[in-house]
């Protein structure tokens, strides 16, 4: 029997299960892959802003012409996050559906792994805005059987990417939206943590869009949004942080089949709890406050879940990354041992664990509350040719609930 080893390499492994929770920057680089005709051309596919979008061929006009939104979802981008931000851009056939993208041989499939390696392992976050030419239609729970059907696919390939080392969250385009918030379905059953769906849209913008040509606008969602909040926030953060202030450019939100948002009913267990304990994402209004916010970053799974926020998804990815990174500098190098028992040495043992430590404090310092590092002494290293360390984070908290009691108070009464 022939026996096939792999080659020396370092791998990150993600623990679960350990929050109980109850029921600018290289971290924000993105790529966005925008369904398009074939005439729609790019030539220049790594943008900086809105103006090097139109210099390299996305433009509004190109957008009419093309009955497309990829200057719409770029330009989206660009808003939050601000020019001089990288964002990568692939154009996929205008037929490709959310299914077809994430279905391993497919030619888009191939496109965008090609594209993810000749990057590297830099992008940390894809969204995906689709338009496809096929008459859409939303079931009784909502949302298009292309997206209920995408979203474990595309779960998988996130898994695919972290398993090669790099670590992605993707944001999808619910598009047309229809249907009651009760018969929605509920994105938080479908074990894809690294996976999010925005529905959300301003409805004049999508308005303008309709009247202008482009049909496609009228079940559209603005992930390049989303995209680009994303990539302006550090791991940590809440897209729905409302100190970080309201969404630019949203007058009169809607969901994307459009209902506007105000139509909604907003009390305890409303239409915008239910949607919001179902995980999609869309902007909201908070009483007292002008302006639209989004309502959190959901990913599609449990909310006991440890990665059932994007911003715990992303920041458990950027300590995976740092641990590779640090790990890789001793791949293949000379390792003590204690001559008595064959274990590591305690020198060995404390080097590593202080090695990454150190790396992860000085790259996370503000993005989590703290990290221990255990490499366990009593590794037979000599018989394995393995080291395992445990890195354990605490995350930083969220202000999800606050309460406060207001009340009157009569002077009389205590001076008496």
């Amino acid at each position: 029997m022939t026996l096939v080893a792999e080659r020396p390499n370092v791998n990150i492994l993600l623990g679960n299960g350990n929050l109980a929770t109850e029921v600018d920057n290289a971290d924000g680089l993105a790529i966005i892959v925008i369904g398009a005709p074939v005439g729609y051309v790019l030539s220049e596919t790594l943008l900086y802003s809105k103006r090097g979008a139109q210099l390299a061929g996305a433009t509004e006009a190109d957008d009419v012409t093309n009955a497309a939104l990829v200057y719409e979802h770029i330009q989206d981008f660009y808003t939050e996050a601000g020019d001089g931000t990288p964002l990568r851009v692939l154009l996929v056939p205008a037929a490709t559906t959310l299914v077809q993208l994430f279905t391993p041989g497919h030619a888009t499939n191939t496109a965008l792994l090609n594209k993810l390696k000749a990057e590297n392992g830099k992008m940390r976050l894809l969204g995906v805005a689709l338009n496809p030419a096929a008459a859409e239609v939303a079931g009784p729970t909502g949302i298009t059987a292309d997206l209920l059907t995408a979203i474990p696919l595309a779960q998988a390939f996130a898994d695919a990417e972290f398993d090669a080392f790099r670590p992605l969250d993707i944001v999808l385009e619910g598009r047309l939206f229809t249907g009651t918030t009760t018969n929605a379905y509920d994105l938080r059953t479908l074990e894809a943590p690294s996976v999010a769906v925005t529905i959300g849209r301003d409805s004049l913008r999508a308005a303008a869009l309709v009247t202008a040509g482009i049909a496609v606008a009228s079940k559209y969602a603005q992930v390049g949004k989303v995209l680009g909040r994303l990539s302006a926030m550090p791991v940590q953060r809440s897209i729905g942080r409302v100190k970080s202030g309201k969404l630019a450019g949203i007058t009169a939100a809607e969901l994307s089949g459009g209902k506007l948002v105000t139509e909604l009913s907003d009390g305890k267990g409303g239409d915008l709890d239910i949607l919001y304990n179902k995980g999609y994402i869309f902007p909201l209004i908070h009483s007292g406050r002008d302006g639209f916010f989004y309502n959190g970053d959901a990913t599609c799974t449990a909310r006991t879940d440890d990665y059932a926020f994007i911003k715990l998804s992303r920041t458990i990815h950027t300590a995976a990354r740092i641990a590779r990174a640090t790990y890789l500098l001793e791949l293949l190098d000379d390792v003590d041992v204690d001559p008595v028992t064959g274990y590591l040495s305690a020198i060995q043992v404390a080097s590593f664990q202080n090695e990454l430590r150190k790396a992860l404090e000085d790259g996370m310092g503000t993005n989590i509350s703290s990290v221990t590092v255990f490499v366990d002494p009593k590794q037979n290293v000599l018989s394995t040719s393995t080291i395992k360390a445990l890195v354990t984070i605490v995350p930083k908290g969220s202000a999800e609930h606050i309460e406060a009691t207001v009340q009157y108070d009569n002077p009389f009464k205590t001076a008496s």
